[in-house]
């Protein structure tokens, strides 16, 4: 179950983890993938809340996520969400951070 309240209806829970360097100090983040809206995989959107603060998160887009995404993305993959592994380079990662 999330620890922090997230109201997108369109997003799926991946289950916890541990804040990765650089992040917010918190004890827990909650991850999440949202499909909204999109039908390509590498534009589906992948979330990490670190409170119940509305602009407390973090996201990128599958096909260009940072290192501290791979663990969200594994679960993704996991539970059927994503189907396949998209070929990111560092030279295409693209991070949105908002906060």
């Amino acid at each position: 179950m999330p620890v922090h309240d997230h109201d997108c209806p369109h997003c799926k829970y991946l289950g916890t983890d541990t804040p990765a360097p650089g992040e917010p100090r918190c004890n827990v983040v909650d991850m999440y993938i949202c499909t909204q809206g999109r039908e390509d995989p590498e534009d589906f959107t992948l979330i990490r809340r670190y409170s119940s603060e509305p602009s407390d998160y973090a996201c990128a887009h599958l096909g260009y996520y940072s290192p501290k995404y791979q663990r969200l993305v594994t679960k993704a993959r996991e539970l059927g969400h994503v189907t396949h592994h998209p070929t990111t380079t560092s030279a295409n990662i693209r991070n949105y951070q908002r906060r």
